[in-house]
């Protein structure tokens, strides 16, 4: 959370952005409390801003290692023998400039809100907390509930 505050707060343009979709938010719905994780999923620039935050500082940057199959594996070319520890930390995937772009290293919520096809894509590859796929982490929406309430 303190990286998401971080960069909206160093970035006023990214501040103005959010500030107005939020504040946009409570002039739609007429409303005056405070706004529920439900809700913010309908905050599509909140969304992005806390995805950047948390692609360019994962809260897990060590690896998360695990062994290749059976029969072994080849990646890029380069084969890798049946039960070898492998893993890739969070923090060099999600800055590979590849899959990221060369702006790879810049906090940037706009690449979230290019296309929906686009962020499925990005999200994908991203390494954040709780992981993606089959083996996410079961308290990964408890932990973006609590996350989203206390940034708001």
């Amino acid at each position: 959370m303190r990286s998401c505050v971080e960069y909206v707060c160093s970035r006023p343009d990214v501040y103005r952005k959010l500030q107005e979709e939020v504040d946009e938010f409570y002039r739609t719905n007429g409303s005056d409390t405070p706004i529920t994780y439900l809700q913010t999923q309908q905050l599509p620039y909140l969304n992005a801003v806390v995805r950047e935050a948390l692609r360019l500082r994962p809260s897990i940057i060590g690896q998360l290692l695990r062994h290749t199959p059976e029969g072994g594996l080849v990646i890029d070319g380069k084969f890798i023998p049946a039960n070898t520890p492998i893993g890739m930390s969070p923090l060099a995937q999600n800055r590979d400039k590849k899959v990221w772009g060369e702006d790879a290293n810049e906090f940037k919520p706009e690449r979230w809100l290019e296309s929906e096809a686009k962020a499925r894509q990005l999200e994908s590859y991203n390494m954040t907390f709780g992981g993606n796929g089959p083996r996410m982490c079961v308290g990964r929406n408890i932990a973006l509930v609590c996350f989203l309430n206390c940034l708001l």
